[in-house]
């Protein structure tokens, strides 16, 4: 009877041991099958983070699973396909030779000296045949103290008048200042268009026997800032009118405290236009930044005059807030997608097609709002010319040229946090 028993007992164990082994099994499947999804979602998103390029390959260089129809080779990775050197390539067409004839000439002649001219034995003569011609570059650098003397003259008759009278004196964009406007426009040239610091001007001209310190220089630098204001008032107002800005904004220290700030830490804004460039310090990163840039009223949250304005930013929340303002459609840069994106695996198939590399890649669905982000827009891929359009948290429709077009219908239907889309470098 005990045996029966136990025979009974230990049955019931192997069973449940069995049964326990089963479910261990459908656990380590379906941990294997989740792993393997997010690996390949990681491969994903590295591939659209990083792209192909590398230290070892040409950025844009793909294989067959990259470029529809590729036979897999790539130069310099084991195609057999040497890798072209740097410079110019042989049997490649030049540029031939540059034109200097525009630089200013100044002809040199030099001559066979007196006693080469004629034969060593007979004395005789020879004749002159012309010349060769041969050009060369120079650059010279030339610094210049210009004295100005005003005459004056004194009046030798008893006539009613002025006694003496001098010549006015000479045109300076600075007051009694030390430097011509020559000098200065070149200075304005180097600091501002080459970049070249204040202490590095002071070399260059120390090298050419002129010794300046930094503080004349930046005092000559903040007399001109009263001058160039009329200039800087017409380019802000031109940017602001402009049809298409970019739009964009860095930490940026200052070392000075103005009453009512703390601390260093500054924002530079910079507006791009398609012939403006602004750049705007600010103590904040507000929105007021723009509202002032752009004369936004946000009481009528509306462009004045009843214009419009492309723009172009990322998704900070400040250039978020400007899709309420009746004018404004925001361009999403698509740089900053990473922030934003979200990547089902089962959406990627059907909209990437088979064997093609990832233009468009995910799921373009109806979302709740990218971070809160309301209104209208348009998401752009940075120089790929494709675009989503983007209503009041809806996606219209998506377009890539020469691969997909998708209209509202075409889009599955699902809610999600936030919308998924990305664009294969």
């Amino acid at each position: 009877m005990n045996d029966d028993a136990d025979v009974a007992s230990w049955r019931e164990r192997l069973e449940a041991a069995e049964a326990r082994a089963e479910r261990a099994e459908a656990r380590a499947e379906a941990a294997e099958a989740r792993l393997a999804e997010l690996t390949e979602q990681v491969a994903v998103l590295s591939r659209m983070l990083f792209g192909q390029s590398s230290e070892k390959s040409r950025p844009g260089a793909g294989s067959a699973a990259d470029v529809p129809g590729g036979d897999g080779g790539r130069a310099g990775t084991g195609s057999g396909t040497a890798k072209p050197g740097r410079g110019q390539q042989r049997g490649g067409r030049g540029h031939g030779r540059r034109d200097y004839s525009h630089l200013e000439t100044e002809e040199v002649v030099h001559d066979v000296a007196g006693g080469l001219r004629c034969c060593a034995d007979c004395g005789r003569e020879f004749t002159f045949l012309g010349s060769e011609t041969s050009d060369q570059i120079d650059w010279r650098v030339k610094l210049v103290r210009i004295v100005y003397r005003r005459l004056r003259y004194q009046r030798r008759c008893d006539c009613a008048g002025a006694r003496t009278v001098t010549a006015p004196p000479v045109p300076n964009p600075v007051g009694k200042g030390l430097f011509t406007a020559g000098f200065l426009a070149r200075l304005l040239y180097h600091k501002y268009v080459l970049g070249m610091p204040v202490h590095r001007i002071c070399r260059l001209l120390a090298a050419e026997g002129l010794q300046l310190s930094e503080g004349t220089l930046t005092g000559a630098m903040q007399q001109l800032a009263a001058l160039l204001e009329p200039l800087r008032t017409a380019i802000v107002a031109r940017n602001a009118a402009a049809v298409h800005v970019h739009a964009d904004e860095t930490t940026w220290r200052v070392y000075e405290r103005p009453d009512g700030k703390d601390g260093f830490k500054w924002w530079l804004w910079v507006f791009l236009a398609e012939d403006t460039v602004v750049f705007t310090m600010d103590p904040t990163r507000s929105a007021s930044v723009l509202d002032t840039h752009f004369g936004i009223d946000r009481g009528e949250q509306k462009l004045a005059g009843g214009r419009r304005l492309v723009l172009s930013t990322d998704f900070y929340v400040a250039y978020q807030s400007l899709a309420r303002v009746e004018g404004v459609d925001p361009l999403w840069c698509w740089a900053h997608y990473s922030d934003v994106v979200v990547m089902p695996t089962r959406w990627r198939e059907p909209l990437v097609g088979r064997g093609t590399r990832a233009g468009l890649v995910g799921i373009i669905a109806g979302f709740t709002g990218l971070r809160g982000m309301p209104g209208v827009g348009r998401v752009a891929g940075s120089g790929r010319g494709w675009w989503m359009e983007v209503w009041c948290g809806r996606v219209l429709a998506v377009s890539v040229p020469g691969r997909l077009s998708l209209a509202t219908s075409d889009i599955p239907t699902v809610r999600m946090p936030m919308f998924l889309a990305g664009c294969g470098g």
